[in-house]
This record gives C-alpha cells, structure tokens and sequence, in this order.
C-alpha cells in the first residue's frame, strides 16, 4: 500500500502542477494568467486554460528545482508591483492588455447587443422559471454552520428543485396542449436558465469593456507605467522559464 501511495504520486505529479503551498499556487497561477493573455485586440479576451496551467506548473517547479533560484521570487515581485497599479487604477489585467480601438470597441459593442436583444426573451423565461426554487435553495442553505454543507445543499437542492419544476412544467403544458408540447417545454426550459446565464455574463462583460475602456482613456498618462510594470512581470516570467 505504500508503494501504490508512492507510485501514484509520482504519476499524478507527472500530470499535475505541484505547489509548496496555496498561497504560492494562487500566485503563480495570476502570473502564469497575465504571461499567457495576448497584449493585443479590440478588447479583453479569454484565455487559454490549458497554456496558463502549464505555465502555472513550470514556474513553480523553478523554486522546486532549485530552492536558491531567486527567480520566482523576482517575478512575484515584480507582479507585486503590477497588480498594486491595478488596484490603484481599478483595472483589470484583461483591460489594461486590450488595447482599446473605438472603432473595434464599437464593433465588439454592437455585436454584443445584438446577442443581448436576440436572447433576452429566452433568458427572460428562464429568469422566470428559475428564481423562486433558486431564492428557497438559497435561504435553506443558509441554515447549516457548515460550509461544505451548505455547498452540497445548494447543488443538490437546486437539482431537486429544478428537475421537480420541469416535470412540474412539461406536465401542465402537456395536459393544456398535448404531449409534444409538454415534453418541449420541460426540455426548454434549462435550456433557457442557461441562456439567463449567459446573457448575465454578457451584460457584465460589456459594462466591463465599457469601464475599462473609460477608466483606459481618462488615466493614459498613468498607463504607460502599468504596461511597463506589466511588461516586467511577463519578462522575467518568460526568463524564468527560459523562453526569454
């Protein structure tokens, strides 16, 4: 058993990040994000999961490697200093690399709305059908101490919930209007919480591009010392990594 113990480790740290902490895991983890974004486009894009996990991974095995390599801590010092200028400015790191256009912003923008406008009426369902089992799961979950439990209450009160009211739905509909429809709308109807979802998120990313884009015009001045700060941070990642 303690060969299998043994064995699984090492083939899980194969596959895996391995950190000395939480902390130093949360850290790399913003620096490995900033590194792998691109520093260009008409506004703040997502990404790559897969990229910043390994990247995440390699910096963190620098100080592993070598417990004297000063490098790492170099970079998060230097990401120190960057996310101080974010926090002065109230920005984001996604903002500050977008590098706003007005014409591809007001592109992006228009775009945006026309997805905002299509799926309004199916998220405006979804809202519907959604928010009262929502709202009891989530007062229900408030009355245990513990906080594991309550994140199972949550998931598993709303699956309850949800599935009773779809069923609840498909039924009605299907005795007011026959089978078909019935079944179409307990089908529909997670599909359009899904649609209210997203289209939050939408919502809140363009109030994002829009501060971003305000907050970016009003302080240019202050800018230029951010992206230098920022360009630090992905320099010394990069000779850490040495990919410099």
């Amino acid at each position: 058993m303690r060969q299998f113990t043994v064995d699984l480790a090492e083939r899980l740290s194969a596959v895996s990040p391995s950190y000395a902490s939480w902390q130093q895991a949360e850290q790399v983890s913003r620096v490995a994000e900033v590194v792998v974004r691109p520093a260009h486009g008409a506004g703040p894009r997502e990404t790559t999961l897969a990229d910043q996990v390994e990247v995440a991974g390699r910096l963190a095995r620098v100080e592993q490697d070598d417990p004297g390599d000063t490098r790492l801590r170099d970079v998060l010092a230097a990401y120190a200093v960057y996310t101080r200028d974010l926090d002065l400015l109230g920005l984001r790191d996604a903002q500050v690399s977008a590098r706003y256009s007005r014409a591809g912003l007001r592109g992006s923008l228009a775009w945006s709305m026309v997805k905002v406008l299509a799926a309004l009426p199916f998220a405006a369902i979804g809202a519907a059908v959604h928010v009262i089992p929502f709202e009891i799961i989530k007062q229900l979950a408030k009355l245990p101490r513990n906080e594991g439990i309550k994140a199972t209450v949550k998931l598993l009160g709303c699956f309850a919930s949800f599935t009773v009211v779809y069923a609840a739905l498909g039924f009605f509909v299907g005795r007011a209007y026959g089978a078909p429809p019935g079944l179409a709308a307990s089908v529909a109807a997670p599909w359009c919480g899904y649609v209210a979802v997203r289209l939050a998120e939408r919502v809140k990313r363009i109030g994002g591009v829009l501060a971003g884009y305000r907050i970016v015009r009003e302080q240019r001045g202050a800018l230029e010392a951010v992206l230098a700060h920022r360009a630090a941070v992905v320099d010394s990642a990069r000779a850490a990594l040495g990919t410099a």
